[in-house]
C-alpha cells in the first residue's frame, strides 16, 4: 500500500499496483485485488484525482480485508 501511495511515476504506480493484485488474489482478498487491479490500468494515464480516489477506495478495501483476517483468528 505504502509503495502505491508514494510511487514516483506511472511505471512504479503500475507495478506496485500489479504486486499487491497478486498477493491479495493469493489469500483471497478478491475485492482489494479488483481494486489493486483497476489502479493497475490507470497507473500511466496521468488523471491524478481518479488515480486518489480509486487508491482511497483499495485502503477501504483493504481495512475490511485485513479486519476480516484478524477476526479469524
Amino acid at each position: 500500500m505504502e509503495q502505491l501511495s508514494c510511487a514516483p511515476d506511472g511505471t512504479a504506480r503500475k507495478i506496485a499496483a500489479h504486486t499487491l493484485k497478486g498477493s491479495a488474489q493469493g489469500v483471497g482478498a478478491h475485492d482489494v485485488a479488483n481494486k489493486a487491479q483497476a489502479l493497475e490500468q490507470m497507473a500511466e494515464n496521468g488523471d491524478t484525482a481518479a488515480w486518489n480516489r480509486a487508491l482511497g477506495e483499495l485502503e477501504s478495501a483493504f481495512e475490511c480485508a485485513d479486519s476480516f483476517i484478524t477476526n479469524l483468528s
